[in-house]
């Protein structure tokens, strides 16, 4: 008999053990799994983290999860810098496209001026703004 549980708040070793599940069917359909991780932080002179970028590298796509500079540090190029960046470190390391989603209020109107086109929107999210997804061929 299988038993069934709702966790509002699920800890990080219930999501880890849903997502192994996935992980392993997908080994068995994907033809290279060679995954990792990457990371660019800004720093100010006090060595606090003023901005970043984070995202995944799999196969030939740049996954960018999260882009984000602290407010008063906006306005000066530091995202450009963050985002141009991590593009070069997907190059390096084989990536020949770059994806990535935002909300309307975000970037929605930033990633286009550095070649990003955006292939999908969903209105009313979560409830009446957009989330955009984008894509870019680094090549």
């Amino acid at each position: 008999m299988t038993a069934f549980e709702c966790a509002m708040e699920p800890d990080e070793a219930v999501k880890s053990s849903i997502h192994e599940i996935l992980r392993a069917y997908n080994r068995e359909h994907f033809e290279i799994l060679d995954e990792r991780e990457i990371a660019i932080t800004a720093k100010d002179d006090d060595g606090a983290v003023v901005g970043g970028v984070y995202g995944t590298m799999f196969g030939q796509w740049l996954e960018i999860e999260v882009l984000a500079v602290a407010p008063g540090h906006r306005g000066q190029g530091l995202g450009s810098d963050l985002l141009s960046r991590i593009e070069q470190a997907g190059r390096e390391h084989g990536c020949r496209y770059a994806l990535l989603n935002t909300f309307d209020f975000q970037g929605r109107d930033f990633y286009p001026k550095y070649g990003y086109r955006q292939i999908g929107e969903i209105q009313g999210y979560p409830l009446t703004g957009s989330q955009h997804w984008f894509v870019k061929d680094l090549r």
